[in-house]
């Protein structure tokens, strides 16, 4: 063997020593993932938000007080409502200023009223009446 350059065999042998701390590293990792539970549900109502639940690009990262009462919710919910750390669009709406209706997160609609002030409201309490704000 020439000082300085590996022949073929130490190469080979150096790769597959890479490889075996590789895959124990890999081991340890899916061990850990066993242990700590799925967190890619909506703490408010514990619908899967993961990659490929139709809820993953609207999903918004947030703490969620650790004793809200999950009450309301199935039984099979609850635990993933607990577990939670996102926040579903279905779950992040507003109340409307009109029928206390909900206003989903893609909808902003603001008018004045009779007496100057801003209001919020959902699409179905907008009259052809209404100055919309701009």
């Amino acid at each position: 063997m020439i000082h300085g350059l590996f022949t073929f065999d130490d190469f080979d042998t150096q790769k597959q020593v890479e490889e075996t701390k590789e895959y124990r590293d890999y081991e340890e990792m899916e061990e850990l993932k066993k242990e700590e539970p799925n967190r890619e549900f909506c703490f408010d109502c514990g619908e899967s938000v993961a990659f490929g639940s139709g809820r993953f690009v609207n999903r918004i990262g947030g703490d969620a007080d650790p004793d809200r009462d999950v009450s309301h919710l199935p039984p099979e919910m609850k635990q993933n409502a607990l577990n939670g750390e996102w926040l579903c669009a279905g779950c992040c709406t507003r109340d409307c200023d009109r029928c206390d209706g909900s206003i989903p997160l893609d909808e902003d609609i603001w008018v004045r009223d009779t007496a100057g002030a801003d209001l919020n409201i959902c699409e179905d309490c907008l009259k052809p009446t209404d100055k919309v704000d701009d």
